[in-house]
C-alpha cells in the first residue's frame, strides 16, 4: 500500500509478504520511497526461509524485486493525474 499527498509526493508505504517466514513480515517502505531504496530496504529487511521450492536468497531477490515493481506502478496510478513519471527506485542488476 502506497499513499501520496495531493502533488504526487510519496508520504508512507507499506507491504506485506508471504512464503519468506512462518508469520508474514510486514515492512514499512515509507523511508525508501523518495530516495530509491526500495529494494535495499526490502531485501536488508527479510531474511526468508528456504526448502525444497526456493532459497532464502531467491526468495529475497524476488520479494524485492517484486516490490519495486508494485511501488512503482502503485504510484503511477495515484500520479496519472499530476503528469509525474519518474521512478522512485530502481532493480540494480
Amino acid at each position: 500500500m502506497v499513499t501520496v499527498d495531493g502533488d504526487g509526493t510519496p508520504t508512507a508505504g507499506r507491504a506485506a509478504y508471504l512464503s519468506c517466514a512462518p508469520t508474514p513480515p510486514v515492512v514499512d517502505l515509507t523511508p525508501a520511497l523518495t530516495d530509491g531504496a526500495v529494494y535495499d530496504l526490502v531485501a536488508s529487511a527479510l531474511d526468508p526461509t528456504e526448502d525444497i521450492h526456493a532459497s532464502g536468497e531467491y526468495r529475497r531477490h524476488l520479494a524485492a524485486t517484486l516490490t519495486v515493481r508494485a511501488v512503482d506502478r502503485a504510484l503511477d496510478r495515484a500520479r496519472a493525474g499530476s503528469g509525474a513519471t519518474e521512478r522512485p527506485s530502481e532493480v540494480p542488476a
